[in-house]
């Protein structure tokens, strides 16, 4: 990502996470998102909204993509994804032009994961 689709990512993270409080879990994965693409959150904690229409023509369709997963990943992490995040999510992913059949399949895919995690979760905990 440039250093500009960078900070849009986060700050499209930072609207999810802020639309109904963030949680821990969900700064955590913030903050390690914006270690691994060296930017400081606390720089975009300041100013959090994101206009996310101008990287509808300066990045690619996966890089869209990949944003609108990564906001309903986020929004889900606290295995709580309200109607708020999800609608913060929709906002994004009309700003990035990503269609509403796929934001149903990242949900989709995102209901499944988790189910996994927590299957996985369970079988370390649970005695034969």
């Amino acid at each position: 990502l440039t250093p500009f689709e960078a900070q849009s990512y986060l700050r499209a993270l930072l609207a999810v996470s802020a639309a109904d409080g963030i949680s821990v879990q969900e700064l955590s994965y913030i903050e390690s998102q914006a270690q691994t693409l060296g930017v400081s959150v606390d720089a975009l904690m300041i100013e959090p909204a994101a206009d996310l229409e101008a990287l509808r023509e300066q990045c690619s369709a996966e890089t869209r993509r990949m944003i609108v997963r990564d906001c309903i990943t986020l929004a889900s992490i606290d295995s709580d994804y309200t109607e708020v995040e999800r609608a913060t999510v929709q906002r994004i992913s009309e700003q990035l032009g990503v269609s509403q059949k796929r934001v149903e399949a990242f949900e989709e895919w995102t209901r499944e994961y988790w189910e996994v995690v927590q299957r996985g979760e369970h079988l370390v905990r649970d005695e034969d």
